[in-house]
C-alpha cells in the first residue's frame, strides 16, 4: 500500500479485516483440507511479504547512502 492515496488505503484496510472474518465463517463449514491450505498459504504470503520489504529497503538505504557520497 505504498503507493496508494489515502481513499484506497482505507478500502484496502476496510478489506483486510473482512477477509479473514469472511474467511472463518466459510471455513466452519468446508473440509478442514481448505482451511489448513489458506492458512498455510497466508502465512507464506505473509513470509514473501516481508522478505520483500526488506530487501526493498535494504536496497533502497544503499542507493541514498551512494547518493548521499
Amino acid at each position: 500500500m505504498l503507493g496508494l492515496d489515502e481513499a484506497q488505503r482505507k478500502q484496502m484496510s476496510m478489506i483486510g479485516w473482512i477477509s479473514p472474518i469472511m474467511i472463518g465463517f466459510i471455513s466452519l463449514n468446508a473440509p478442514a483440507a481448505l482451511p489448513l491450505y489458506w492458512a498455510v498459504g497466508g502465512l507464506f504470503i505473509i513470509g514473501q511479504t516481508l522478505i520483500s520489504k526488506q530487501i526493498f529497503f535494504a536496497h533502497k538505504r544503499e542507493l541514498e547512502a551512494k547518493k548521499n557520497k
